[in-house]
């Protein structure tokens, strides 16, 4: 069964994950070490998996951040809001997440890299939330 690490879905919009509430949020301040350009780059690159027709209000500033979207490498999955919150210096990179990142070159695989058949059974497991593993 294939399983894929999902970063940065709220809690109460019933996912588990990294960002389970405003408690547990790990402030951070700004700094481009933590959370650079390149890093940035590499998660708006991500290949899209899927979107709502809705938008999405950061909890700390209330700008709309958009529609709530979900990327992917292939092995994680992240939402737009989650770049949001890295690049404004909320929360910190999940370390797994930077590992791969790194391993990646900072360069974030294409959907051929990835394969099609692999993306559609990503976008399959968001049918069936056990098959996901949260960070």
């Amino acid at each position: 069964m294939m399983k894929i690490k999902i970063i940065g879905f709220w809690q109460e919009s019933g996912w588990k994950g990294s960002l389970k509430n405003i408690d547990s949020v790990d402030f951070s301040p700004k700094n481009t070490y933590e959370v650079q350009e390149k890093v940035l780059n590499y998660l708006s690159a991500g290949v899209f998996i899927f979107g709502l027709r809705t938008n999405s209000i950061c909890i700390f500033s209330n700008e709309d951040i958009g529609s709530p979207t979900v990327y992917t490498d292939g092995e994680f999955a992240w939402t737009n809001e989650y770049i949001h919150y890295l690049k404004n210096g909320y929360i910190s990179i999940n370390k797994d997440l930077l590992i791969q990142i790194k391993k990646n070159n900072y360069i974030c695989p294409s959907r051929d890299d990835i394969g099609i058949h692999k993306l559609i059974a990503i976008g399959d497991l968001f049918q069936d939330k056990s098959s996901l593993t949260y960070l």
